[in-house]
């Protein structure tokens, strides 16, 4: 059975076009990862602003 962090630790990549890449950073901030940043986007998404 695997452990939590094995679970989290796992990792791919996915292609973006430069000017994706771009738009997701100016709504990152400087220290936030793309997975970060990503989450919190699609959370907004699923859940609204109420978060």
């Amino acid at each position: 059975m695997s452990t939590l962090l094995e679970q989290t630790s796992k990792t791919t990549t996915i292609k973006l076009r430069v000017k994706t890449r771009q738009r997701l950073a100016k709504h990152g901030a400087k220290d936030q990862t793309y997975d970060d940043l990503i989450n919190d986007l699609l959370d907004k998404t699923d859940y609204g602003d109420s978060q």
